[in-house]
């Protein structure tokens, strides 16, 4: 009898964990994929023929990201 008390009080933490685990991998993913995204060559370019004019800053060619 106490096994089926331990596993009813237990249910709601294993299910809180697994939806935190959840959130924690979709954050992670989501974050990686707007990191490499934003340091795209063309997000990069994008942003650099933006703003450049405005600060008088003169390029040749955008050569890698971080």
């Amino acid at each position: 009898m106490s096994s089926i008390k331990n596993i009813l009080v237990l249910a709601p933490i294993l299910w809180i964990r697994k939806v935190l685990l959840y959130l924690i991998i979709v954050l992670v993913g989501l974050g990686l994929l707007v990191y490499f995204l934003a340091n795209s060559p063309l997000a990069i370019k994008k942003a650099v023929d933006t703003f450049a004019p405005d600060y008088n800053i003169t390029y040749e060619s955008i050569k890698g990201n971080a």
